[in-house]
This record gives structure tokens, sequence and C-alpha cells, in this order.
């Protein structure tokens, strides 16, 4: 050890160092060495400032290693902490180089960023709905905290508070972190043994939802509908009630979707679904009303024009907090409005392979056989819903026209 670090030994105390001062040239390095425990001292900076050290030597080289600042850090603290780092030398691991990999450890926020980019975006069509998870949960507690940091504890906690208002957030949140942690592990951005901490850790019970409008509902709904003054968001929330299509699938609709086949009838082909099959949904003529007066924004392919030039709406969910409010259907989310196409239709008496192919349920594959039959029975069951929905709600939507249709070519309209 050179001669000009080891320079004082003694039995360190709180008295001693408080009264401690710098002594030699400013640059000189004044440590003095504890004698309880080996290489283990404390630094007098000029300025005052006094700060814990211990000096090892790892394959041959030497290395001093702060320990933390005296006031911040007490004596017995520092002793400690001390004894644990020489015995880590000793199991044969360098502290301070753990610790610089400790301090280079990637963030939370950036393994957000480098998941959503890297796995969500590109695999998963919900993508943005673990976006959103991100954005509520997991960022607002841990965008700052190394991923190293984050251990099962911190998990459970999290966990146990988002179920306190929500089962279902608190499952997802859970689900989307332990597959974080998985992507983290495998691209490398952790050691291979860092314990993933969202595993071991029970999920709530859910119960699935069975909430749909009721009959009895649907003229206070349709009224609270008609009160929004987008035209955009008003079709929506309507077309939504006459096809049954999820959120997502309508709202990214565009107008080369839509087509009228021979015969008159009008349906809209849907190819990014969430089942990963193609959707070719005949529209009822109450649909095909709401769609033909929709305005059409010049250079937008969209049919529900977003806030931004060219774009699409992405999110209807201040609106429908806001219709059902005013329609005292506080309990009921956006998705329920799918429910309720196929709650209704299956009342009606339409058999479940049916309904099933107007929602566009992943599991009928071997029902494919029947695909040249289904088309008339789809649109007489939509037919016979829209006329139902109308009904109940009282009133046809009255939705003004801008300029011409927006649904047909120029010079053409829909009979």
């Amino acid at each position: 050890m050179n001669s000009e670090v080891r320079k004082k030994t003694l039995n360190l105390t709180k008295a001693y160092i408080d009264r401690a001062i710098h002594e030699g040239s400013p640059k000189s390095k004044d440590i003095r060495w504890d004698t309880q425990i080996r290489n283990f001292g404390v630094r007098i900076y000029p300025s005052g400032q006094k700060t814990f050290v211990l000096f090892y030597r790892f394959n041959g080289r030497q290395r001093l290693m702060k320990l933390g600042v005296y006031g911040i850090k007490t004596l017995d603290e520092a002793r400690t902490d001390a004894r644990q780092k020489l015995a880590t030398v000793d199991r044969g691991t360098d502290p301070l180089a753990q610790r610089k990999d400790s301090n280079s450890a990637m963030t939370v926020g950036e393994l957000c960023l480098a998941y959503m980019e890297r796995y969500s975006k590109p695999h998963k069509k919900s993508w943005q709905e673990d976006q959103r998870l991100i954005n509520r949960y997991i960022v607002p507690h841990w965008n700052k905290l190394k991923v190293n940091q984050i251990h099962r504890t911190d998990v459970s906690s999290l966990h146990h508070k988002i179920g306190k208002t929500s089962h279902y957030e608190a499952n997802r949140t859970k689900s989307l972190l332990s597959k974080m942690w998985e992507c983290a592990r495998e691209w490398g951005f952790t050691p291979d043994n860092l314990v993933n901490p969202a595993r071991g850790i029970e999920k709530f019970p859910e119960i699935k939802r069975k909430r749909y409008i009721r009959e009895d509902e649907m003229p206070k709904l349709a009224k609270s509908i008609e009160l929004e003054p987008n035209i955009y968001i008003r079709s929506a929330f309507w077309l939504y009630l006459l096809t049954g299509l999820r959120r997502s699938e309508l709202l990214k609709a565009q107008w080369s979707q839509l087509s009228k086949r021979e015969g008159g009838q009008w349906s809209l082909q849907i190819s990014d679904t969430k089942s990963g099959d193609p959707l070719d949904l005949p529209l009822s003529p109450q649909a095909v009303e709401i769609f033909e007066k929709i305005p059409r924004e010049k250079g937008n392919p969209y049919i529900f024009v977003g806030h931004l030039k060219g774009s699409a709406l992405t999110s209807l969910q201040k609106n429908w907090v806001r219709v059902r409010e005013r329609a005292g259907l506080n309990d009921v989310r956006i998705h329920d409005l799918r429910h309720t196409v196929g709650s209704w239709l299956a009342q009606s008496g339409s058999g479940l392979y049916l309904v099933g192919k107007i929602l566009n349920h992943a599991d009928q594959s071997t029902t494919q056989r029947y695909a040249h039959l289904e088309q008339k029975q789809m649109r007489d069951v939509l037919d016979s819903h829209g006329a139902k929905i109308m009904t109940i709600a009282q009133q046809n939507p009255n939705i003004p026209t801008q300029g011409t249709s927006a649904m047909v070519d120029e010079g053409s309209t829909i009979k």
C-alpha cells in the first residue's frame, strides 16, 4: 500500500472522526486506518468532508472503494459494510466491479421502452393496452429505479395496491411485469440468475363480466349518445351497438374497406382482427345509414377522423364516461356494447355459431365449410338486430349530412 495512503492507524471512534481535520498538501490522500477491521478507514478531505473507504487487492490489482459519507452513514454501519465487502472478496468477487455493474444496469423506464419496441408492438395486437398499463402503473412508481433493484416485495405491493380497485388490472399488470423481466433476461439486459420479481405472486380471483345494455336501458343510452356534438364519436357508439365490432377494429376502419355487393348489400371487410381471422361483416340498413352520413375528410383514409390531420380516432374513453353518466349507466364499459350485440343476438334465437361468426371469435376454424352460406344468414340477423336497436331506442340517429355521401364514390348513392 502506498505510504502516502497508509498515514495513520488507530481505533476509530465517532469522537475522533468528528474532530479530525485534513493534514498534508491539498492533493494528498489523508486516510485514517482502523485497527479493528483490516484496511478499513476514513478519508479526510480538505473541504472537511469525511468518507469511509476500504482498501483491498483483487487479482493482483489494488482497489480503493468508497463506502459512504460520514454523517449519512455511521461508523458502525460502515464497519458492517466493510466486513461484508471483504467477505465478498474472499469469495472471489470484486465488490467494486459489482457496484459498477449495478450502476450501469438499465432502468425500469428503459426496459419499458425496449419492451414496447422490441416485443409488444411487433408481436401483440393489444400493444396499446401494454402501453396504458406501463404509463398508469409502472412508470409512475419505478421509472428511474434499476431493473435489478425491483424485488418480489415491490411487485407484490404494487399488485395489492392496484387490486384494491381492480383485480383485473392488478393481474394484467403482474403478467406484464413478468413478461418484461423475461424479455430482459432473454435480451441479455439482466444476468441469467436474476430472479423474475413477478413470479410466485398469486393472482386475484376474477369474475367474468356479464354486463350488457338491457332493453329498458336503451332509450336512455340512445338519448345520451345523441347529445354528443362530434359526429364521428356519435357514429362510432351507434356502430358498436349495430355491428359488435371491437373498439380498435372499428376506429381503424378505412373507407376502402367498405364494399357493395351484387344485390345492394354493403359489407365492411377487416383484415387486422384480434382473432387473426379476416372479417367480412354484412351491414344492416341502420348501419349503412349511419356510415352514409359520416363526412369524409379529404386526404384521410380513416372513417372516424382524429384530431390530427390524416389520422384516426384513437380513444373514446372520455366521451364514453360522459355518455354513460348522462344515461345513468356508470358500470357499463365501451366493450360492453360488444357484449350487448352478442347478448341480444343470442336472446333473439340466433345460433351460437352464427353469433360467434358475427363477433369473429377465434375458435371456429372447423366451421369454414359453411362460409358460402353465411353471408345471407349474417345479413338477415344483423338487419333484424339493427331494426330492434332503433325501435327500442325510439328514434333513428339524427346525424346531419355534410356535403355528399362520404361512403360512396362521386356521383353514386346508397340505395
